[in-house]
């Protein structure tokens, strides 16, 4: 697949336990590069890259499948959701921003046919440019008009990210300490509890990756807790983080978006 024309679409779906109803839901089009589960946050990760045309018409489809395999309120995990596709955010990897732009607003016609779950903007996609945590904040606020099993979607054009989570000797309470003294216009962090290892977990979304990448969140959890124990990266990363991630101790090897679109081309 040539690199000059790729849209991604990263989509966070509230199951993270059940991997054969994972897999069913993400699908098996060449365009998924990526799935990763995290059994206390109940939750899974998605990444799909390729032709834009395709990637609308694939997300579509998986949206389609949540639905139907998915019901809001039986779930249960730490990580806090408002939907069975609960984020769903286009990062234009190779293409123009408007392209992106018109796959988001594209899947208000399409799940309004379809599933009728609605959709909220967040980012670029938003008129007012609100932040994912301002987008959270008004949900919980206002409780608007939701799909009785499958809430709402938070759909969103971003730039790329890094998911990065810090797994700590602690407790919830240590864990939600450091989220908040390191959460910056940076770091976006949260505080979980991970009882399938006995862990606590610092979990954090680096959002300007020029100024603060994994090393330095690594650092800056460091430097308030007693003990790390790992780390992991949630998803795939850009090519050019890959060096700075051998300095972290991560717990499972990691990909970049580029070596995963090597695969399929």
């Amino acid at each position: 697949m040539s690199a000059d024309n790729v849209l991604l679409a990263v989509p966070n779906i509230s199951e993270g336990r059940d991997q054969e109803k994972v897999a069913r839901i993400a699908g098996a089009d060449p365009a998924l590069l990526d799935i990763h589960s995290d059994v206390d946050h109940n939750r899974s990760v998605l990444t799909y890259g390729g032709d834009p045309e395709a990637i609308e018409a694939e997300v579509a489809a998986m949206i389609e499948r949540a639905v139907r395999e998915l019901d809001l309120r039986e779930q249960q995990g730490a990580h806090p959701r408002f939907g069975v596709v609960d984020v769903l955010p286009f990062v234009p990897y190779s293409v123009q921003e408007d392209v992106a732009l018109k796959a988001a607003t594209g899947l208000v016609w399409t799940t309004a046919e379809t599933s009728g779950v609605p959709i909220h903007f967040y980012e670029r996609a938003a008129e007012d440019r609100r932040t994912l945590p301002q987008l959270r904040r008004w949900l919980r606020e206002t409780n608007p008009p939701v799909h009785p099993s499958a809430g709402v979607i938070c759909v969103g054009v971003r730039d790329p990210l890094i998911a990065f989570n810090v797994n700590i000797e602690g407790s919830l309470d240590d864990a939600l300490r450091v989220a908040s003294e390191i959460r910056s216009d940076d770091i976006r962090a949260l505080g979980f509890e991970l009882p399938s290892r006995g862990l606590a977990q610092v979990s954090m979304n680096l959002v300007a990756l020029h100024q603060t990448g994994p090393a330095k969140a690594h650092e800056a959890v460091a430097s308030l807790v007693d003990a790390i124990v790992d780390c992991e990266i949630v998803g795939l990363v850009p090519n050019h983080v890959l060096k700075e991630l051998k300095t972290v101790p991560l717990r499972e090897p990691v990909r970049s978006v580029e070596q995963a679109l090597d695969t399929i081309r």
